[in-house]
């Protein structure tokens, strides 16, 4: 329907000596499903030479229910204007029936005349509401109830800092705008090793706490959504028997974030973020080699000295669901 079809037809073939061919069409215009049937072929014929056989069996029906139009078959003379009553939230914005947008007044509606019988699409958005499709087919219709469904303002992450140390997050959304404020939680108590040999697991006694204030660059309802963001971060030490504290080698830092969330099944979402993070440390040097080695040879960061070193390689990957 979107691009501009009117029917679909599905043809199945089953079988090699006699093979039986089902027939099923809709009719998208007058939302209805117009030919199911099966028929059986008493010849054989192979797949190779199937886009040379003949289908009268099937074209014949077919073509009873999809007459050709020529002029006289427009008994009811040419599309007649119908008024069309949209009812929706105030405010919202309707493109694709019309060269200009239409808006919902504060009254919950808006009019507007268009050709009948036809059929037509529509993108309707509002500020703090997902934006909405509709198709529909206009034959006689005068009235259209949108679905808009309001926007999460609220959204929860679990997540794995380059697929080793584990984290959470929530995340508050601006439903007016394409906004949004984390709060993150990224523990070293707990990790996965690596090159660590027979020990696959990697303790730290330190944990990470992030505040990324971003922006959407993509709309709500696409499948496919990226953002971008940035914020600072703070690490805290709480070693056995020692007391909560401020890291002293990298008490602070800041962080950026380029990411995309992926729709799965519903609200839940999955995603994948870059988050090249810079870090304050009286000393850099001790700083990187912290973080191990990779078959002899550092992890990509960039000294900036004397206080400062960049992590350029860090990935985050998780599920996000929202509320």
């Amino acid at each position: 329907r979107d691009a501009g079809a009117d029917c679909w037809l599905l043809v199945r073939v089953s079988g090699l000596g006699s093979p039986t061919i089902s027939v099923l069409s809709y009719d998208l215009l007058y939302n209805q499903k117009v030919l199911d049937f099966s028929y059986h072929r008493s010849d054989s014929f192979t797949m190779v030479d199937i886009s040379r056989e003949r289908w009268d069996e099937a074209i014949v029906p077919l073509l009873k229910k999809y007459p050709p139009l020529v002029a006289r078959a427009y008994d009811r003379g040419p599309p007649a204007p119908v008024t069309l009553t949209i009812r929706g939230v105030p405010g919202t914005v309707i493109t694709g029936l019309t060269p200009k947008p239409l808006t919902v007044s504060a009254g919950g509606t808006t009019e507007v005349d268009l050709p009948s019988p036809a059929a037509y699409s529509l993108r309707a958005t509002a500020s703090g509401y997902v934006p909405t499709q509709a198709a529909l087919y206009l034959n006689g219709r005068t009235e259209l109830a949108l679905t808009q469904v309001p926007s999460p303002w609220l959204k929860f992450d679990a997540s794995f800092l380059d697929g080793f140390f584990p984290g959470a997050a929530a995340t508050f959304a601006l439903p007016a705008l394409p906004l949004f404020a984390r709060v993150g939680f990224t523990t070293f108590r707990a990790g996965l090793a690596v090159n660590g040999g027979d020990n696959l697991g990697i303790s730290l006694p330190l944990s990470q706490l992030t505040l990324l204030l971003g922006i959407y660059l993509t709309p709500e309802d696409r499948a496919t959504r990226w953002y971008v963001g940035a914020g600072p971060l703070l690490r805290v030490s709480l070693p056995s028997g020692g007391p909560f504290t401020i890291d002293q080698l990298v008490p602070f830092g800041v962080q950026a974030v380029g990411g995309v969330e992926l729709s799965l099944v519903g609200n839940l979402k999955t995603f994948v973020e870059y988050t090249p993070s810079w870090y304050y440390t009286p000393q850099n040097g001790l700083f990187v080699l912290s973080f191990g080695n990779n078959g002899g040879s550092t992890f990509p960061f960039l000294n900036l000295p004397p206080t400062g070193a960049i992590n350029v390689f860090e990935l985050r990957l998780g599920l996000r669901y929202a509320l």
